[in-house]
């Protein structure tokens, strides 16, 4: 018996249908063995990794901590302060003391804004590198910037007493902008005829920094300034964090 033309078209659709849907079954069965299979082999993965000499454990974690810093510290250079965080962060899972990661972490940190947790990370550094000036005039720094005057001074006079004289310039210059905030200009002049025997040229660029516009208004940072180069804009300390003295 034969079909009827205007059935024809029908029947076409039915069969279509069916060929989409047995395609979609077949689609939804291959994703669940592959994803099966794929939580199977994660077990075992772990499972041999579990089984490498200890030897063997350390170079892996080496090699995965030596990644993630290259990775944390590139993303650091060219303004990727998230992506620094996240990196950063893998490395200090796998050594919390990690010094240069949490320098870079707590500065990646106070270039997005998270004062508490970068004063939270540098304040780790006292103690792991207590001759390097960085380890207190950026804790000094974001405490400075956070309004937190007295715990500042505090870091910054630890700071004085640890580490080489030769390498004071920076906390000197930030024990001066300090005093200048508590309204002690003949205090903040010292310091700042101290800062400018040991930073020498330097002391322009750091005292253009965002943090340091109160000492700005000291009429004798004005008069060192007004003879130096303009280091108003760009990048490096002028966006906050001061270099480690050399």
């Amino acid at each position: 018996m034969a079909i009827p033309k205007d059935a024809q078209p029908q029947n076409i659709q039915r069969s279509i249908l069916v060929l989409l849907l047995a395609l979609s079954v077949v689609i939804l069965l291959t994703a669940a063995i592959f994803e099966s299979s794929r939580m199977q082999e994660t077990p075992a993965a772990m499972d041999i990794e579990q089984q490498l000499p200890p030897e063997a454990r350390e170079q892996e974690t080496q090699r995965a901590k030596a990644r993630a810093l290259m990775l944390a510290n590139e993303y650091l250079r060219i303004g990727r302060f998230q992506m620094a965080v996240a990196e950063y962060s893998r490395v200090i899972a796998l050594e919390n003391q990690h010094a240069e990661a949490l320098q870079g972490l707590a500065t990646a940190e106070f270039r997005l804004g998270r004062l508490e947790d970068a004063e939270r990370h540098f304040s780790q550094l006292p103690e792991l590198l207590p001759r390097q000036v960085a380890s207190y005039s950026n804790l000094a720094i974001v405490q400075l910037v956070q309004d937190k005057q007295d715990e500042a001074m505090d870091t910054a006079r630890a700071g004085l007493a640890a580490i080489d004289p030769a390498n004071h310039g920076p906390l000197h210059l930030i024990m001066a902008c300090l005093y200048q905030m508590k309204a002690q200009p003949q205090q903040a002049a010292e310091y700042i005829q101290l800062a400018e025997s040991t930073l020498g040229d330097r002391l322009p660029i750091a005292a253009h920094a965002a943090w340091a516009a109160p000492l700005r208004e000291h009429p004798l940072m004005q008069a060192i300034l007004r003879d130096a180069p303009d280091y108003s804009s760009g990048d490096g300390p002028a966006s906050g964090i001061l270099p480690p003295a050399k």
